[in-house]
């Protein structure tokens, strides 16, 4: 089982077509800015990048899949999902928390212990942004 580190640092397959691949990633960006009223300075800000940067971003530069982690949450998806868009993958709907424990409840010990693993490298990860 990957990391969750090593799931958000994956980058996008560059054998894509590239002009979707912007067009998806500047359409995710301009999603977050929403987020932050459209105002691109406070974006950056909140990025710790240039203001610059941002626009860039909406116009189809993309941003490291570093960036994504604090923006895919400001959009309200996991960094995955949003590099699945912006890999042209259908946005998956999240599961039910009620049915994920349930599904808990019922895992092997083996089994358990990834998903404890997966939990802490996510709440150490989020709890560092």
């Amino acid at each position: 089982m990957s990391t969750y580190q090593e799931l958000i640092s994956q980058e996008v397959d560059p054998s894509q077509d590239v002009a979707s691949r912007r067009m998806r990633s500047a359409k995710l960006v301009r999603l977050v800015l929403d987020h932050f009223g459209g105002n691109q300075s406070s974006l950056a800000r909140e990025m710790g990048v240039a203001a610059n940067s941002v626009s860039l971003w909406t116009r189809g530069t993309e941003p490291k899949a570093h960036h994504w982690a604090k923006m895919a949450h400001y959009a309200g998806l996991t960094p995955e999902q949003a590099l699945a868009y912006i890999a042209g993958q259908p946005l998956q709907a999240p599961k039910d928390l009620d049915q994920i424990l349930r599904e808990i409840s019922l895992m092997a010990h083996k089994d358990l212990a990834q998903v404890l693993r997966a939990v802490s490298d996510r709440y150490l990860f989020l709890s560092s942004l």
